[in-house]
């Protein structure tokens, strides 16, 4: 999916935050969708938050849109991880992660990664208003759903 050209020439609310945050910037570059711009950036600070709180060191390994849904992976400083669990599943793919154990860093991350992906499946990819509609795997709002390329 390609962004709006607008959306191109400014800043993202991401490029922003990871500019003056450099220890998060990911492995590997990408930011998402615009529409999900203040989505990703609320989960990147309660993950420094809960970072700098907790004194375990947190890594952005990637953030990006697969399958129509915002994918964050993180890398945790913590010898927490379980059995690989289900993330969520459909007819064309399951997603998985390495799962944590209970009350661990791990697992607030978890929490927070999924409560972002449950926001950004709520708001049109390209603006971030109310979605309205789903064209293939993206969810957009009335006036995106029509010019989906």
């Amino acid at each position: 999916m390609t962004n709006d050209k607008g959306a191109l020439r400014r800043e993202t609310r991401v490029a922003a935050f990871l500019r003056e945050h450099p220890e998060l910037e990911p492995e590997i570059p990408g930011h998402g969708p615009f529409g999900w711009d203040q989505i990703v950036v609320d989960a990147l600070i309660a993950i420094d938050q809960l970072s700098k709180s907790t004194g375990t060191k947190i890594s952005v390994e990637q953030i990006k849109e697969k399958f129509g849904g915002l994918r964050l992976y993180t890398g945790i400083a913590e010898s927490s991880s379980t059995t690989f669990e289900v993330v969520s599943e459909t007819p064309s793919h399951t997603h998985l992660r390495g799962g944590a154990l209970k009350g661990s860093v791990r697992e607030a991350v978890h929490k927070m990664v999924d409560a972002a992906a449950g926001r950004a499946a709520a708001v049109c990819a390209r603006c971030g208003q109310p979605r309205t509609r789903t064209r293939g795997f993206y969810q957009f709002c009335d006036e995106h759903s029509q010019t989906y390329s």
